[in-house]
């Protein structure tokens, strides 16, 4: 649990070494870009870092 808690972290702190998922943002909302139903993927943002 600590190591996927510390890369989970590590992926917030600098999202552009985040592979293979990428977090970012929906309303607000923190979420991981490829959990998302097709539906949702074009009002994902992506954060910056």
């Amino acid at each position: 649990m600590v190591i996927y808690l510390e890369e989970t972290a590590d992926m917030l702190e600098t999202p552009a070494l985040a592979t293979p998922d990428k977090p970012g943002l929906i309303g607000g909302a923190l979420v991981w870009r490829r959990r998302l139903s097709p539906s949702l993927k074009d009002q994902w943002q992506p954060l910056t870092g």
